[in-house]
């Protein structure tokens, strides 16, 4: 009676197990409904954004070259000035007495050489006829020689003179803006006494800090951009040194502007796009401890790993045809292999 008990529920079991394969086999032979889209119409470009500040390549603290009183401070903070432009004048009467004197010592010396010259032909023409001793000319053409050097000493003290003449007048060294006035009209100042704090306005770059796996994506965004006040401004990647904050895991990176410019200073993001399309996140699908997704061939999903995908952010699809049909809605009961229909 056991045996008999026994067969009965061995045969129960095989008809079960019969009628799952059936079952599963029917469901296989079905084919699931999905729907699908164009991989072009489903890819994005990740952006990225990062603080950023313009910097000035130049704020230069202003000095004179020579000690002497103030005459006149032609400009104020804020005033705007080109290359050139006067920023104060000086009292430089001595300066311009000592151009004087050096200037009438070269006059002195040309009378002289001048003499000396006519000297020393006389004296070579009479040494010619045995007249002159030979001691004699040679001391007439010393005397020139030292002549022709006192008179290339007196040229360089002219020069020096001209130059600090010149000096009288401190002028702009590139064009900007004032951000501070140092000095007053008949102050006494002297070699080196910053004058004005002068603002280069015109030399700039853009200064961020980017998260180092980031660099790489940066350099190949087709557009990067500093966003200030609404407005949007071109960027050149200039450089990017080779120092990284191990606390904050960050380096610094250098651009310049390709068009108009911001104001030094200002304060902004620094945004740049991805050059390269992904496919946003939620549509990645894990299967056997691999993030991938389905692409429909010929009525049938075909799992395609993602390499390089992360989970939970978007992934590259530059493997991938933009006419690649892509599994949207029904993608997460999906296997390979699988036969599928369009269910739109």
């Amino acid at each position: 009676m056991a045996l008999h008990r026994h067969s009965i529920l061995i045969n129960t079991a095989l008809l079960l197990v019969m009628w799952s394969g059936l079952t599963l086999s029917a469901e296989n032979s079905q084919p699931r409904p999905i729907t699908t889209k164009l991989l072009s119409e489903l890819v994005v470009y990740p952006g990225k954004s990062a603080p950023a500040q313009v910097l000035s390549l130049n704020e230069s603290r202003i000095s004179t070259q020579l000690s002497a009183l103030v005459g006149s401070v032609a400009v104020k903070v804020g005033d705007k000035v080109k290359r050139g432009e006067p920023l104060i004048t000086l009292i430089c009467d001595d300066a311009r007495l000592q151009l004087n004197q050096v200037q009438a010592s070269v006059a002195v010396i040309d009378a002289r050489l001048e003499w000396l010259a006519a000297q020393l032909k006389r004296s070579e023409q009479l040494h010619s006829s045995d007249s002159l001793s030979a001691e004699l000319l040679q001391q007439r053409q010393s005397e020139l020689k030292v002549s022709e050097a006192e008179r290339a000493m007196a040229i360089a003290s002219t020069n020096m003179a001209k130059l600090n003449v010149a000096r009288c007048e401190v002028n702009a060294p590139f064009s900007g803006v004032v951000t501070s006035r140092l000095v007053a009209e008949g102050e006494w100042i002297t070699t080196g006494t910053p004058v004005v704090t002068l603002l280069d306005t015109l030399r700039l770059e853009l200064s961020a800090q980017i998260g180092v796996d980031d660099l790489e994506m940066l350099r190949q965004a087709k557009r990067v951009e500093f966003v200030a006040q609404d407005q949007r401004y071109p960027l050149a990647l200039r450089a990017a040194p080779e120092k990284v904050d191990p606390r904050l895991r960050q380096r610094e990176v250098r651009f310049n502007f390709t068009d108009n410019t911001p104001l030094p200073g200002q304060v902004g993001r620094l945004e740049w796009k991805n050059s390269i399309a992904h496919l946003p996140a939620d549509l990645i699908v894990k299967r056997a401890g691999h993030l991938g997704i389905f692409v429909i061939e010929q009525e049938q999903a075909h799992f395609i790993i993602l390499s390089d995908a992360i989970e939970g952010r978007p992934a590259s699809v530059k493997q991938l045809p933009s006419n690649a049909l892509i599994a949207v809605e029904g993608r997460h009961s999906l296997r390979d292999g699988d036969r599928v229909m369009d269910a739109r």
